[in-house]
């Protein structure tokens, strides 16, 4: 990973971030975050409208995570002292 990376966004290969995510998150991201949690659509009605929504959150510092299991992978905080976990609304 390249020196100058400070946060990570982690997507599967079947995922699709929304029309300007990046801009989202530098708008909402915070000295002080370490976690970025927001909105996770997982399906769409006919109309197009969320089927189904979660809140995500594969979105973290560089360092002080790390992904805990092969399959079906969760982000757990590692040698973090002081975790603070930002909604960003508009990701």
């Amino acid at each position: 990973m390249p020196a100058d990376i400070d946060v990570c966004f982690a997507l599967d290969l079947d995922e699709v971030p929304a029309p300007g995510w990046r801009n989202a998150i530098e708008a909402g991201w915070t000295a002080e975050t370490t976690l970025g949690r927001y909105r996770y659509v997982t399906g769409h009605l006919p109309n197009g409208r969320p089927s189904v929504e979660v809140s995500g959150a594969k979105l973290h510092v560089r360092f002080g995570y790390r992904w805990r299991h092969m399959c079906h992978e969760i982000l757990v905080a590692d040698r973090l002292t002081d975790a603070h976990e930002t909604w960003l609304p508009n990701l």
